[in-house]
C-alpha cells in the first residue's frame, strides 16, 4: 500500500506538470477564439507564476512505536529543535480567485532527544523531509474594499521522503534510514502585491505524513523496524513572480 500511494502521487504530479506546460498554448488559443468574451465573464485569468519560500519548521514531539514485529509495550519519542524549510513552486492562476501549483520543499530539524523505553535520551542527529506536492489555493482580494491584501487558504497532497539520522548518546537507539510516505498539507496566510508581477506572502502551513517506518538498532532488541509520526507547523515567507 505505501508503494501504491507513492506511485499514485508521482502520477498526479507528472500529470499536473504536463498540464502546466500546455497552459500557455491553450490560453493563446482561447484568446483567439470567439468564446473569449464568455471566458472573461466566467472570471478566467490564466497566469503562470513562480514562487520561492523560506521559513521556520516546528516539529512537535514524534511518538515511536514497535513496527515489526508489533509490540504494544515498545514506545518512545523523538524531540527536535526548530529548523528551517525552503522550497519552490511552479503554478498557474486558473480563475481570478483560484490557483494551482506543483511545489517542492525541504525541511530539516536537529534531533535533541530520542529514546525508547527508559535510559539516556539526549541524542545527536537530524530529522528531515523532502516533499513534492500538488496544491490548490483560494485567494480573496481585498483591493475592492480599499485594503491592499489578499488572504488565502490552500490544501494539497503528494509524497515525502522522510529521513532520520540520529543516535542516542551512550549507545542507545540508533537510526540511519529513510522512507517514502504519503503527505498532505493545509495552508493559510496573506499576500501583499508589491507590483503587478511581484507579490510577497506570509503564511502558516500544517504538514503531515502517514507513519514513517525506519530500520533502527534498539538496545536489547537488535535491529528492528520502528514506526514514527511526522508532522510540523511551518511559518513561511514567500516571494512570487507572475508572468
Amino acid at each position: 500500500m505505501p508503494q501504491l500511494r507513492t506511485l499514485l502521487c508521482i502520477g498526479l504530479l507528472a500529470a499536473f506538470s504536463v498540464s502546466l506546460g500546455s497552459v500557455p498554448a491553450a490560453w493563446g488559443a482561447e484568446m483567439e477564439s470567439p468564446s473569449s468574451d464568455q471566458s472573461a465573464g466566467l472570471g478566467l485569468d490564466l497566469q503562470p507564476y513562480l514562487e520561492y519560500s523560506l521559513g521556520l519548521s516546528i516539529v512537535r514531539n514524534q511518538n515511536l512505536s514497535g513496527g515489526d514485529p508489533p509490540n504494544p509495550d515498545f514506545s518512545g519519542r523523538i524531540e527536535a529543535a526548530e529548523g528551517v524549510s525552503f522550497g519552490g513552486a511552479l503554478g498557474v492562476r486558473i480563475f481570478r480567485q483560484f490557483r494551482a501549483e506543483v511545489a517542492l520543499g525541504y525541511q530539516t530539524n536537529e534531533v535533541e532527544n530520542q529514546a525508547v523505553r527508559s535510559g539516556e535520551t539526549r541524542a545527536e542527529g537530524n530529522l528531515s523531509l523532502f516533499t513534492a506536492m500538488v496544491n490548490g489555493y483560494y485567494d480573496y482580494d481585498l483591493a475592492e474594499h480599499g485594503v491592499p491584501l489578499i488572504p488565502f487558504v490552500g490544501v494539497g497532497i503528494g509524497f515525502g521522503q522522510a529521513r532520520l539520522d540520529a543516535e542516542t548518546r551512550g549507545g542507545g537507539l540508533q537510526v540511519d534510514d529513510d522512507n517514502a510516505v504519503f503527505a498532505w498539507n493545509v495552508m493559510v496566510g496573506v499576500t501583499y502585491p508589491i507590483s503587478e508581477t511581484t507579490h510577497i506572502s506570509l503564511g502558516y502551513r500544517y504538514l503531515a505524513t502517514e507513519d514513517v517506518r525506519y530500520k533502527g538498532r534498539v538496545p536489547g532488541s537488535g535491529v528492528r523496524w520502528i514506526d514514527s509520526e511526522y508532522d510540523s507547523h511551518d511559518l513561511r515567507l514567500g516571494l512570487r513572480f507572475n508572468f
